[in-house]
């Protein structure tokens, strides 16, 4: 009962027009004419996965998101982008279920999105024989991870590429303070 509820805070929390926010990650993003939020779905993973519809391409994408606590996560060390490639080698390795899944060495892009830490790549596969590609772009921070990510055919795929990274690019993160504000001295 409890998560029907929390399900049901984060879907009002979106319903906002022309923009996302997600409450449990502090994830916003713009939704540019022609997008629409179709619903926002619990993963097994303790985060949010948010289905889109883009009436210009008739094709869903999705954003999966998820709070993380990693207050010791750095960018200058390199930890990050570390984390980027780990999470794209773990998401190929995860697509068995289409056929001939593979990631296009060349189209591997690390970015800065939102002030934080980016990284997007484009994987080709084939469905009932058709040659189709699935659009990915990670991007992690060290209060919380996302992925949006798209497919379509291989044919539109800058079309669908362009119309998805309207609303990647606009990724913010709220500032959240977990901190208990100061309190005065007792003398």
């Amino acid at each position: 009962m409890k998560r029907i509820l929390i399900l049901l805070a984060v879907t009002a929390a979106s319903a906002q027009v022309g923009r996302y926010h997600n409450p449990a990650t502090g994830i916003e993003f713009t939704l540019p004419a022609g997008w629409s939020v179709v619903k926002t779905t619990p993963t097994s993973d303790n985060g949010d996965t948010v289905t889109l519809m883009d009436a210009v391409s008739k094709r869903e994408a999705a954003v999966w998101m998820r709070a993380e606590k990693h207050p010791t996560l750095r960018t200058q060390d390199g930890q990050i982008p570390k984390l980027l490639l780990a999470a794209l080698d773990a998401k190929a390795a995860s697509r068995t279920n289409l056929t001939g899944y593979q990631v296009r060495s060349d189209s591997i892009q690390p970015r800065v999105i939102g002030g934080q830490q980016a990284l997007s790549a484009v994987a080709d596969y084939t469905q009932n024989g058709h040659p189709m590609v699935e659009y990915l772009t990670w991007i992690f921070s060290p209060k919380a991870h996302a992925l949006f990510y798209g497919r379509a055919p291989a044919a539109s795929l800058d079309a669908f590429r362009a119309r998805l990274d309207e609303v990647v690019v606009s990724y913010q993160l709220s500032v959240i303070s977990q901190e208990k504000p100061p309190q005065a001295a007792h003398h």
